[in-house]
């Protein structure tokens, strides 16, 4: 997504299958506290402890 046109200016789908031939990934994340979770919350990035 560009940040200035807010349009899509690449697809990550397609580059996945291109360098990896499938379009497969994971996301991992850490639970600190139990909490509802909404569309445009924010996410905080740490460091590996």
């Amino acid at each position: 997504m560009n940040p200035l046109t807010a349009e899509r200016d690449c697809d990550p789908i397609a580059s996945l299958r291109t360098a990896f031939s499938h379009a497969e990934f994971d996301v991992y994340a850490r639970v600190e506290r139990s909490d509802r979770v909404a569309v445009a919350d924010a996410l905080i990035r740490r460091e590996e402890e």
